[in-house]
């Protein structure tokens, strides 16, 4: 391998590095701007990440300033939620109590004959209580059940501790309710001002969060801030450097095939020239493009969304790029057969210089092929003048 080609390999080698990380970036910030102008109303798909800095600070001020009342709001919260518990659990229990204590009371009052002008199950924790103690107070009980009545008495004991601790965990709620309302009326209103300022930079606050996630990633990831400048741009400038870097990157693909198995060395003037031709032929072909769409949304009551550049899709930008790129020559063919057809012309059809002098020469000389047959000659060594190689 000559020094020559070594070199040449190398430009390209660092070339294509280069674009895949500018492109790299540029797709990042594009992405963002795309789902940002999908989710946040009239943002355009831009955002100053200044303005987010600054709503930060004053909302970690907020946060600070408020942050007594809502340590004490959470630790009210937590209580709350504690006795809420232990209330369920006691009910469940005051239930199980309550069963048993009727089904022993109506067991004694059957087995001594003691008439009873209420059934005990349906009676009140309370009345159950009262009548348990009753029964268990009666003299001349007989000593056999002296068991159950035992059981009785203890029941009702463990009925009325119950109730006592009902009573105490209630004043301890409203207490607590008491100081929710005090301590939550100072914290609703730093939280009303947390979303006012949020709501200065998008209009939904629900979509604050993960905008802010995504900027602080994308600012972490990018060397230099130069995805956070890159946020801040016009999404139609970007899309246009993105396809312009894409069409480079294209350029490159087809570069590389050449450099390893064509015959003929490639050279330092032809990568430029060949990056920079591939550069305006996706700038061209996106235009192309997207003027088709234009004429398409410009029809009375169709959706104008695929116009806007912000809601442009970056990897179909990126494809545009490429491929234009790629295939340079033959997109520059079909655009000047378009423009010709467009402009009056039919396709194939000469210009009159061309024509002219077609027609100045004449009959090829004996022995020698017309001018059109010589262009695809695989002999021939001139300039090829439909562009593109010449084989």
């Amino acid at each position: 391998m000559s020094v020559h080609k070594w070199l040449v390999g190398f430009a390209l080698a660092v070339i294509m590095v280069g674009a895949l990380f500018i492109n790299s970036l540029l797709f990042s910030a594009r992405s963002f701007q795309f789902s940002l102008a999908q989710h946040v109303a009239g943002s355009n798909g831009t955002l100053s990440l200044s303005q987010l800095s600054d709503i930060e600070s004053q909302i970690d001020e907020i946060l600070q300033q408020t942050a007594d009342q809502r340590g004490e709001l959470l630790e009210i919260e937590q209580g709350l939620a504690r006795l809420d518990g232990q209330a369920e659990a006691r009910e469940a229990e005051i239930t199980a109590v309550m069963g048993s204590l009727a089904s022993n009371i109506a067991t004694i009052e059957e087995r001594l004959g003691i008439p009873s002008s209420e059934s005990p199950a349906a009676l009140d924790s309370v009345q159950l209580e009262q009548r348990a103690r009753s029964l268990a107070g009666r003299p001349g009980l007989p000593a056999a059940e002296s068991q159950t009545i035992s059981m009785i008495r203890e029941q009702a004991d463990r009925l009325g501790a119950l109730g006592e601790e009902e009573i105490a965990q209630e004043r301890e709620r409203r207490d607590l309710i008491q100081r929710q309302r005090l301590v939550g009326g100072t914290v609703q209103e730093s939280t009303r001002r947390i979303n006012g300022l949020k709501q200065t930079l998008v209009s939904d606050v629900n979509e604050y969060d993960r905008i802010h996630s995504e900027a602080q990633a994308l600012v972490a990831a990018s060397p230099l801030r130069i995805g956070a400048a890159m946020v801040q741009a016009h999404p139609a400038f970007l899309s246009t450097l993105l396809v312009l870097l894409m069409g480079a990157l294209g350029a490159i693909l087809y570069l590389f095939p050449a450099y390893m198995s064509r015959a003929t060395p490639v050279t330092f003037a032809e990568i430029i020239v060949r990056l920079i031709f591939g550069m305006v032929t996706a700038l061209a072909f996106y235009v192309v493009a997207n003027a088709t769409l234009a004429g398409l949304s410009f029809v009375p009551g169709q959706n104008t969304a695929a116009s806007n550049a912000a809601m442009l899709n970056p990897f179909t930008v990126g494809l545009v790029g490429v491929v234009a790129g790629i295939m340079a020559d033959d997109i520059a063919k079909w655009i000047q057969r378009r423009g010709t057809e467009i402009l009056g012309g039919a396709p194939g059809t000469p210009p009159p210089a061309q024509a002219q002098g077609q027609a100045n020469t004449g009959v090829a000389r004996q022995g020698e092929p017309p001018a059109a047959s010589r262009v695809n000659d695989p002999g021939f060594t001139g300039v090829n003048p439909h562009g593109g190689h010449t084989p």
